[in-house]
């Protein structure tokens, strides 16, 4: 549905009137009230800003197999600007590639020694920024288990440092 910006400005104002006779009823003053106004009004254009420059993707034509997504007309204006490729240079091959980066070679001989599943962990942590909950929920593991594992880094590495 459009925004028709008379319709939604005199509900606007009228709600401002209201609003105006209860606040002086409850004792503010003029001034605070016009401050209130204002911060409304400034709420009220970033609404019709968002309403009027804000066209929704249709999302069914992502439901149904029979259908390709060029039937979009958003889509196929802002593809290639809703893309990204990511160029990965000689040193980092994967999203493990922060070992081969480690100049310390007692720590990289470390880290190569942990299995698997507590690399992961701190990729998760420390390099794509998830918290120890999102990381427990992505791993399938229990929060406390994060926590322990953790701990065990921390020492571990804390020891090599």
């Amino acid at each position: 549905m459009a925004w028709n910006n008379g319709f939604e400005r005199k509900k606007f104002d009228e709600k401002q009137v209201r609003l105006a006779e209860k606040y002086h009823a409850t004792g503010m003053s003029d001034y605070q009230i016009e401050q209130m106004q204002q911060f409304d009004l400034d709420v009220f254009r970033g609404e019709r800003n968002y309403q009027m420059h804000t066209q929704p993707l249709d999302m069914r034509i992502f439901e149904e197999d029979d259908q390709d997504e060029s039937d979009n007309s958003l889509l196929k204006k802002f593809l290639e600007v809703m893309s990204c490729t990511m160029e990965l240079d000689g040193s980092v091959k994967n999203r493990y590639g922060w070992i081969d980066m480690i100049e310390r070679s007692s720590l990289i001989d470390i880290i190569k020694t942990l299995p698997q599943c507590d690399i992961e962990l701190i990729t998760l942590i420390v390099f794509e920024g998830y918290s120890q909950t999102d990381a427990a929920r992505i791993l399938q593991i229990s929060d406390r288990a994060v926590r322990a594992r953790w701990s065990k880094f921390k020492n571990l590495f804390v020891n090599v440092l």
